[in-house]
């Protein structure tokens, strides 16, 4: 294993399954971008089912009031935030699946 350093990116991918007896409605995602680290912009993609729905910036620069009605645990905004609204992730097979990737560089 090869230890990071600065400059180097990481990205990571986040999953997500409805798998209940009925859809999840109004699904809200945050991400805080971490201590140490830098969004790179543009890179977040999001997917729900095998549909991408898209590659856009979803990214709130450090210190930007969040939404009202977000999901952030932490509502500062210290180092930024990714906010995604999924909507109503059903769950039905193909449908109730998916992810959101981001990637950030080691300050």
């Amino acid at each position: 294993t090869n230890n990071l350093t600065s400059n180097d990116e990481v990205e990571y991918t986040i999953y997500f399954l409805s798998d209940g007896g009925q859809a999840a409605n109004k699904v809200n995602f945050c991400d805080l971008i971490p201590t140490g680290t830098t969004y790179i912009p543009n890179s977040t993609v999001v997917q729900v089912g095998n549909t991408q729905l898209t590659s856009s910036d979803r990214f709130l620069p450090s210190l930007t009031p969040l939404p009202p009605g977000n999901s952030c645990l932490n509502q500062n905004n210290a180092n930024g935030a990714v906010i995604v609204d999924l909507g109503n992730i059903p769950n039905t097979n193909g449908n109730n699946f998916g992810f959101i990737r981001l990637r950030v560089k080691i300050n």
